[in-house]
């Protein structure tokens, strides 16, 4: 009787620890959102690859005004110039990926960089987490009145130019742009809450004022738009830096 008693223990040993395990991957999911609702429970720090007083700068400042008082926590605006931004960039994507840190970056660090530099400290696509875009700043060429060219596409600021492609030109593709990224692996309920918050104060008529009066057309998206859209630039910019026969430095 002792060996049968003695294998029927361990089954229900057995059974017992397999439901014990069911149990707690069961209440996985429930732990996780608890701790994304509990996001942000400490400053958030968004880092600037320019200098105070640069465009990004101010840009980045009226985001973090305004995403403060939603998040209610201090959002700190980091400048880390150098390094066409790369120094910037190399920072975010070593850091925490807990949404603590992010990087308001462009097409200076994401799309220009990786065709303008021998190495890297990190991958433009595979290091981040796209959040949203926020924008394209306001590109004009100036020339002689003789000869109309203007920008890219025609822009909501300025309505009565015409796009660069309008004016007779239709293979210039520069686009620059702004966005807001956090590093690779940041928890997918962050971004969407970052996402989400991010796109309602650049959407707002309060902060599209502002930003058109620093020259610059907000723009928002999806974390995935703005992957696919990272992607696109990358490719672009990099046929355009090596068609005009610049050599890696």
């Amino acid at each position: 009787m002792r060996p049968l008693s003695s294998r029927r223990n361990r089954r229900l040993a057995a059974i017992g620890a397999t439901l014990f395990g069911l149990l707690a991957i069961g209440a996985m999911p429930s732990s996780v959102s608890a701790n994304a609702q509990a996001y942000p429970s400490k400053p958030i720090t968004i880092v600037v690859p320019f200098g105070a007083g640069s465009g990004t700068d101010m840009i980045s400042r009226i985001v973090a005004q305004h995403l403060g008082s939603k998040l209610k926590q201090t959002i700190v605006v980091e400048n880390k110039p150098g390094a066409n931004g790369m120094i910037a960039a190399t920072y975010v994507a070593r850091a925490a990926p807990d949404g603590y840190t992010l990087l308001m970056s462009t097409n200076s660090p994401h799309s220009a960089a990786p065709g303008l530099a021998k190495s890297m400290a990190y991958d433009p696509v595979k290091d981040f987490a796209p959040i949203t875009r926020v924008g394209s700043y306001l590109f004009t060429l100036v020339v002689n009145p003789e000869v109309p060219v203007t920008m890219l596409e025609r822009s909501t600021l300025l309505p009565e130019l015409p796009s660069m492609h309008q004016a007779g030109v239709p293979e210039f593709e520069i686009d620059p742009w702004a966005g807001l990224f956090a590093p690779a692996n940041t928890p997918a309920d962050i971004i969407k809450r970052l996402n989400s918050e991010v796109r309602a104060i650049v959407d707002s008529p309060e902060v599209k004022g502002h930003l058109a009066d620093l020259g610059f057309q907000p723009i928002t998206s999806t974390p995935e738009e703005l992957g696919e859209f990272v992607k696109l630039q990358l490719v672009k910019w990099t046929k355009m830096i090596k068609e005009a026969g610049i050599e890696p430095q």
